[in-house]
């Protein structure tokens, strides 16, 4: 399964179980599937923890298949690249999903200002 088609998967359940959950990740850059203290799960419910339970992901390849996790049999050079392609994917598609949140909400474009800020036209 693609990266983008298991951020997909991802993004399907938070929006069944947390509506508007990417306006709660705050850390855009600094988003990192490896740390449970700055993972989507984390940056959304809080802590890893919580995340899996409302989720309802508590296994490896669960987690891994909604883009939460890299598959737990991977070697050392596949996951570094799988982890990276995650980061990159999810910080792509809430950045997007913010944008879109918020030309739909103010009825503004926004554009990005350097580096990697949201601003208002």
């Amino acid at each position: 399964m693609s990266v983008e088609t298991r951020v997909r998967t991802g993004c399907a359940l938070l929006d069944d179980v947390a509506p508007g959950w990417f306006l709660r990740v705050k850390n855009i850059e600094g988003l990192n599937i490896a740390s449970t203290e700055s993972c989507v799960l984390a940056q959304v419910f809080g802590s890893w923890e919580r995340g899996k339970k409302r989720t309802g992901l508590v296994q490896g390849f669960e987690q891994a298949r909604h883009g939460f996790n890299f598959a737990p049999i991977m070697s050392l050079i596949t996951m570094g690249r799988d982890l990276f392609r995650l980061n990159e994917e999810w910080r792509s598609v809430i950045r997007a999903r913010q944008v879109e949140y918020l030309e739909r909400t103010t009825g503004t474009p926004v554009v990005k200002s350097e580096p990697k800020e949201l601003i208002h036209v």
